[in-house]
C-alpha cells in the first residue's frame, strides 16, 4: 500500500445491526440503508474535498472490499471482541501507516461536505496544530480527530465526555490540540430527535425515511 501522506479513518460497525436506537421510527431494512447511505456519502465527501491520499475503514468485518467509484478503500479488519475506543487504540499502535497523517472521522455524518473539510485545513494551516479534535452537537462527543503524527496515541470513546477526556490524552501525549466547530461533523445520527434535526436541515437523502 506504500506509505500515505494523509490518510481519512472511518470505523464503521456491522450494517446489519447499525442504529438500532432508531427502531422506533424506522424498520430494520431502512436502518440498514440509512447507514449504508451515510457511510458512502462521508466516503464520497472525503474524495470530494482532495484533502487525503487514502481512506482506511477499520471494519468488525468483511463488508467491503476494493472500492467505491474509482476511490480506494483499504479496509483493517479488526477483532470483532473489541469496543472502538480498543480497535483504534490497537491501530494506533500496531499499524504500519499510523506514523502518517490521520483524520479520524465517523461513518454517520449526514450533512457532511467539502466545505467542512476545507475549513478544517485552514485551521490547522493557520494554527499549525498537530491535533485538532471535533466536538459533537452537544459539545461534549467527539466527531472527529486530526493527528499529524498518530503511532502510539490513545484516545477515548464511549465516555460521558470524550471530547474532554481525549484532550486530556492528547496534552498527557505532549499534543495541545485545537478545537474546530463545523455542523457537518457535528451532526451523527443516532436518535430519532437527530434524524428530524438533520431532515429539517437539508439532509439530501431520498431513502425510505
Amino acid at each position: 500500500m506504500g506509505c500515505f501522506k494523509r490518510i481519512a479513518l472511518v470505523p464503521i460497525k456491522d450494517f446489519r445491526t447499525a442504529k438500532s436506537r432508531l427502531a422506533g421510527v424506522l424498520s430494520v431494512g431502512e436502518r440498514q440503508t440509512l447507514a449504508r447511505w451515510m457511510f458512502w456519502r462521508v466516503l464520497s465527501q472525503v474524495r470530494r474535498s482532495g484533502l487525503f491520499s487514502e481512506v482506511v475503514v477499520l471494519s468488525k468485518g468483511s463488508l467491503l472490499q476494493g472500492s467505491k467509484e474509482g476511490f480506494p478503500v483499504h479496509v483493517v479488519e479488526q477483532d470483532p471482541r473489541l469496543e472502538l475506543e480498543e480497535a483504534l487504540n490497537a491501530y494506533f499502535l500496531e499499524s504500519p501507516w499510523a506514523g502518517s497523517e490521520h483524520f479520524l472521522l465517523p461513518a454517520d455524518l449526514p450533512l457532511l461536505s467539502r466545505r467542512d473539510f476545507l475549513g478544517l485545513m485552514l485551521c490547522l494551516k493557520k494554527d499549525g496544530y498537530e491535533g485538532l479534535l471535533v466536538p459533537s452537537m452537544d459539545g461534549r462527543g467527539t466527531n472527529g480527530v486530526y493527528l499529524k503524527n498518530p503511532s502510539g496515541q490513545r484516545l477515548a470513546f464511549g465516555t460521558d465526555n470524550s471530547l474532554s477526556a481525549n484532550r486530556a490524552l492528547l496534552e498527557r501525549s505532549g499534543i495541545y490540540p485545537g478545537t474546530y466547530y463545523s455542523l457537518g461533523f457535528a451532526l451523527d445520527v443516532d436518535t430519532a430527535e437527530d434524524l428530524l434535526w438533520a431532515l429539517h436541515n437539508g439532509l439530501p437523502f431520498r431513502g425510505p425515511v
